[in-house]
């Protein structure tokens, strides 16, 4: 015979049952959905640990608008959460890039094969440069088109090129 646990769900309600006050229990089995369930919780804090410890910055974009950044692309750009959700991408990209970025993004947008990676530089709130390696790639997000975009920082290199 079985003898594996089972998770339940129940649902109690107090009736009258000839003349005295009864509780009528209804029983339902849950140990399916609890499995799947825990399941669900696991792989996504196995995707966040992934996510939020990659050495590259994660940025997603929906039009031009970021909706989520992971923690290195936050320290890449200099800011917090809340300076960067939901602004424009562009308002971090300095503005003598400005241009070619808006360019670039329209082009994959349309389909058009442009390069794996670019640099580009972003301007810090205190109007240092920081330069990055970004590459884009089309995903969807919440059953919309978006863009996935990866940085790395490689204003150490740039720096060294230009001595």
């Amino acid at each position: 015979s079985d003898f594996s646990s089972r998770w339940i769900s129940s649902h109690n309600v107090t009736v009258n049952w000839e003349g005295q006050p009864a509780t009528m229990a209804f029983f339902t089995d849950v140990t399916e959905h609890r499995a799947v369930t825990d399941a669900l919780q696991r792989s996504e804090a196995q995707y966040k640990a992934v996510v939020e410890n990659v050495g590259e910055g994660m940025v997603v974009l929906i039009d031009d608008k970021i909706v989520f950044a992971n923690d290195r692309a936050l320290a890449i750009a200099g800011r917090n959460r809340a300076e960067v959700l939901n602004f424009p991408f562009l308002s971090f990209v300095h503005p003598d890039d400005h241009q070619w970025a808006v360019a670039r993004f329209m082009r994959r947008l349309e389909g058009d094969d442009v390069p794996g990676r670019s640099e580009t530089r972003l301007l810090m709130k205190d109007g240092r440069v920081t330069w990055v390696e970004s590459s884009i790639t089309l995903v969807s997000w919440d059953s919309k088109r978006a863009s996935l975009m990866f940085l790395t920082d490689i204003t150490d290199r740039k720096l060294l090129e230009q001595k």
